[in-house]
């Protein structure tokens, strides 16, 4: 089978295998990639499953927290005790500040203390026709002396209530000050503050902090500063007393009346009002918390007259990490008074509960609960939450744990993607590498069988001549010495030729073979290069060339092998004969630059294209132009030249124009300290 026949075969499997390892490497993959791309969503789903039946266990958690927290105050939420029982105070208990809530709207508990006594009728009833008189002539445009009258006769009438007489005191001393007397008002107020635990303890208005905070603005007006920050600072101590229904509020406006009133005057206020200030602050969100329950979840859960046995939870101060845990008390509205109870949940201990209650269930610590806020939902992963009364917190872990899990399960699948495209390229590769390495080694041995070819027909050319000759010469067939001798040297040059053939091949195999030993020696190559031209001079004028020879009778001395200069040196002839048209031009020649000795032979032959002057010291190779000009050749000429100058640590150059001829040289390198020859002996 021709070899191009062969190689289209063989490169046909390999595309052919070629195609497949990719088709297979790209499938291999796709599949990866959407395995790797798909587990994020594979990953979140499994983690959810996961989640909820955390979900579920904590939610038993809590309800079993609630349940003991809820026995604890049952004699409080029931009205069988007076005072709620205090708070655990344990980290892992999220439960504090019980209250319960009367059915006139009154919140006890809160760590305030119970009021005792029922509130008076009196402070409740309808005002006395002379307290009414009084104050509609104090408003009037009477004199200032009927007014006073009027209002001390009511606030010393025995027939009145106490509770009228101290108001209708109090109606007097804001008389008083609105007529710019403010020292008798002040004497009224001081008066009524002495005896402010015994006298005020049941009354709704005036309250002591109400009338302190009168006193302070009256002392105020009369400039005594002083004396205003220490009626504001005592009147602190009278916060809490009266009725507790709307204790906080009132509390409120008293701190904010005190701190306007110090901030008209230029005063800092004191450390115990700005300590009261900041309790204020902490207090809010709960009173906030419980007023809610109060005034808006349980009506409404009273009147839908739903179960009562299980609590129920508010989320309405969750901003402030407040929530609220309550139960309706409907069974014992009637006999207590009482219509709902329950207790402040601290928001930051019960994740902090629920975490550790994680952490016993075997979670490794990357979950945690959460509370869902919308302004951390960017750093957040939340799987799901815990549901019914516990909306507000879901199950998740941080991005950067999420990441960092979706990481680790992806990159089995990133690793296996690397290796498979790494393995198609690997065997793309392998396959490219073994195309290119049969191309060549088809071409090597159609360029071989080339080789053959050629050196028969060298071999039968020289070997016709010599069987001619002596043939001729054996019966006696030649008249004449002259042509006698004709004819010995046509089987004389013809044996040298063969000669040269031979030995190209037999130095080509001690070369492949890696046997192949130079004798190198310091020598002067002027002669070896004279000599061998001339050997060759003869078959140059017999196919009419010319040559221009400069070489000079001595040349620096190199270490070289004469014979393998010698051999080297007559390819290159032969070549410039061979490959240049009839009746062409050589020029030998032989000079030194100072570092290498040179030897060049220049023709005006076929030349050599640019593209192809790297690959003509390859074995076996022969250009285009030189198959096609028909002249044979072994294609082991010029790969022996360049052999034999690389084991003389020297140089092959070559320039060359397609159609204007080709100049090779030799460069041998000079020993150092090694001196030119002079011009004139070349």
């Amino acid at each position: 089978m021709p070899v191009r026949n062969k190689i289209r075969i063989y490169e046909t499997a390999i595309w052919g295998s070629i195609i497949v390892c990719l088709g297979l490497c790209s499938l291999g993959g796709y599949l990866t990639y959407k395995q790797y791309r798909d587990m994020e969503v594979l990953l979140f789903v499994s983690e959810r499953s996961y989640s909820s039946t955390l979900a579920s266990q904590l939610r038993s958690h809590i309800r079993k927290r609630e349940k003991d927290a809820f026995q604890s105050i049952e004699a409080f939420a029931l009205g069988d005790a007076k005072d709620p029982p205090p708070s655990p105070g344990t980290p892992e208990s999220f439960f504090e500040l019980p209250f319960r809530i009367r059915t006139n709207g009154e919140i006890e508990g809160l760590d305030q203390p119970a009021r005792t006594t029922p509130f008076p009728s009196s402070d409740t009833g309808v005002p006395p026709a002379e307290y009414r008189q009084a104050v509609r002539l104090s408003h009037s445009q009477a004199p200032l002396a009927r007014k006073v009258r009027s209002l001390e006769a009511a606030s010393n009438r025995t027939s009145i209530p106490e509770a009228w007489r101290i108001r209708a005191r109090t109606q007097l001393a804001a008389l008083y000050n609105r007529h710019d007397q403010p020292a008798a008002a002040e004497s009224i107020y001081a008066g009524l503050l002495k005896n402010a635990p015994s006298s005020l303890a049941y009354s709704a208005w005036p309250t002591p902090a109400q009338l302190s905070l009168a006193m302070a603005e009256t002392l105020s007006s009369q400039g005594r500063k002083k004396a205003v920050q220490e009626v504001l600072t005592r009147g602190l101590s009278f916060i809490d007393s009266g009725p507790q229904k709307n204790g906080f509020v009132r509390r409120e406006s008293y701190l904010q009346g005190s701190m306007q009133l110090l901030q008209n005057l230029g005063l800092s206020p004191t450390r115990e009002l700005n300590e009261a200030l900041q309790k204020l602050d902490a207090r809010k969100p709960i009173q906030l918390a419980v007023k809610h329950v109060r005034d808006v979840l349980l009506p409404r859960e009273l009147a839908a007259r739903g179960d009562s046995s299980s609590p129920r939870w508010s989320w309405r101060g969750i901003g402030s990490k407040v929530g609220v845990a309550w139960q309706p008390t409907p069974a014992v509205v009637d006999t207590a008074g009482i219509k709902g109870a329950g207790m402040i949940v601290d928001v930051e201990r019960l994740l902090s509960d629920l975490n550790s209650e994680l952490l016993r269930l075997g979670e490794s610590g990357s979950r945690q609960v959460v509370l869902l806020d919308p302004a951390r939902k960017d750093s957040m992963i939340t799987y799901d939450g815990l549901g019914g009364n516990f909306g507000w917190f879901a199950i998740g872990q941080t991005k950067e744990e999420w990441e960092k899990r979706l990481g680790a399960a992806r990159r089995p699948f990133a690793i296996a993607g690397l290796l498979s495209g790494i393995l198609g390229l690997t065997l793309v590769g392998g396959l490219l590498v073994l195309r290119q390495a049969m191309r060549k080694e088809m071409n090597l041995s159609r360029m071989k069988t080339e080789f053959v070819a050629n050196v028969s027909h060298e071999l039968k050319t020289p070997l016709s001549l010599i069987k001619l000759c002596s043939e001729t010469l054996q019966f006696d067939r030649v008249q004449g010495e002259e042509k006698r001798q004709e004819y010995f040297e046509v089987i004389n040059r013809e044996s040298d030729r063969l000669g040269h053939l031979i030995g190209n091949v037999l130095n080509f195999s001690r070369i492949d073979a890696g046997k192949k030993n130079y004798d190198l020696k310091k020598t002067d190559l002027a002669p070896v290069l004279n000599q061998t031209l001339d050997a060759y001079f003869l078959q140059i004028t017999e196919q009419d060339f010319s040559c221009t020879r400069d070489i000079p009778a001595s040349l620096p001395a190199v270490l070289a092998d004469e014979e393998a200069v010698a051999q080297a040196f007559i390819n290159l002839l032969q070549n410039a004969v061979r490959y240049s048209p009839e009746k062409g031009d050589l020029t030998v020649r032989g000079w030194s630059d100072g570092r290498f000795l040179l030897v060049s032979i220049a023709d005006n032959g076929i030349g050599i294209a640019e593209e192809e002057q790297q690959r003509i010291w390859d074995d076996y190779y022969r250009t285009a132009e030189a198959r096609a000009l028909g002249t044979r050749g072994s294609g082991l000429g010029l790969s022996l030249v360049s052999h034999i100058m690389r084991a003389h640590e020297g140089e092959t150059r070559l320039r060359s124009k397609p159609g204007e001829g080709s100049e090779f040289t030799l460069a041998f390198p000079l020993e150092t300290g090694t001196e030119m020859e002079p011009e004139d002996d070349r």
